[in-house]
C-alpha cells in the first residue's frame, strides 16, 4: 500500500510540474517569433553593414579622418548578429510592462516586440524620434485612428499619459501604490 501512496505522489507531483500543451504551444509560438523576426532583419543589418564598410573605404580615400572614425564606431557598435542588437534594445527599454491607472485594475502593457494592450484592446507603441532622452512614446490604437502620448519619468516609475480623448493622468507599474 505504501508503494502505490508514493507512486501516486510521485505522479501527482510530476504531473503539477509538466507543461500543459498550452504552454508547449506558447514555446512554439515564441520560438516561431524569433526566427521570423531573425529572417526579416538580419538581410536589413547585413546591407547596412556592407554599406557602412563601403562608406568607410570612401571616408579613407577621401581622407576624412573625422568622419572614417565616426563610421568605424558604429561599425564597432554592431553586434555580430544584427537581430540580437535589435532584440536587446527592446529589451532594454524601461517603457516595457504593464501601466496601471490610478485607483483601478486597468492597464495598458508595451511589448518588446511593439504590441501594445488593454484588457479590451489591441494596439502599437513607438518612441517618439527627436524627443527628449527617447522618453517619449505614442501608442496608436484601433488600427491607427486614435493615439495616446506618453511620457515616461526621468526615475523611470511612472508614465504621465495623454489620452486621445484629452484626458491626461499618471501612470504606474503597480497599482498597489
Amino acid at each position: 500500500m505504501k508503494i502505490k501512496t508514493i507512486s501516486l505522489t510521485l505522479l501527482l507531483a510530476a504531473s503539477a510540474y509538466a507543461e500543459s500543451p498550452y504552454e508547449l504551444e506558447l514555446k512554439q509560438l515564441d520560438a516561431q517569433h524569433s526566427k521570423a523576426i531573425s529572417a526579416a532583419v538580419d538581410p536589413i543589418n547585413q546591407r547596412y553593414r556592407a554599406a557602412l564598410e563601403q562608406l568607410l573605404r570612401r571616408a579613407t580615400q577621401g581622407n576624412d579622418l573625422d568622419g572614417a572614425l565616426k563610421i568605424r564606431e558604429v561599425l564597432g557598435s554592431l553586434s555580430s548578429s544584427g537581430t540580437q542588437a535589435v532584440l536587446d534594445k527592446q529589451v532594454r527599454d524601461p517603457v516595457l510592462g504593464r501601466w496601471f491607472f490610478p485607483d483601478s485594475t486597468f492597464f495598458i502593457e508595451l511589448r518588446p516586440d511593439g504590441s501594445a494592450k488593454t484588457p479590451d484592446t489591441a494596439g502599437a507603441w513607438k518612441a517618439i524620434p527627436g524627443e527628449p532622452a527617447g522618453r517619449n512614446y505614442q501608442v496608436s490604437w484601433n488600427g491607427g485612428k486614435t493615439f495616446d502620448r506618453l511620457a515616461l519619468s526621468q526615475d523611470g516609475k511612472k508614465i504621465h499619459f495623454s489620452g486621445a480623448g484629452g484626458g491626461k493622468t499618471i501612470l504606474k507599474q503597480s497599482n498597489k501604490e
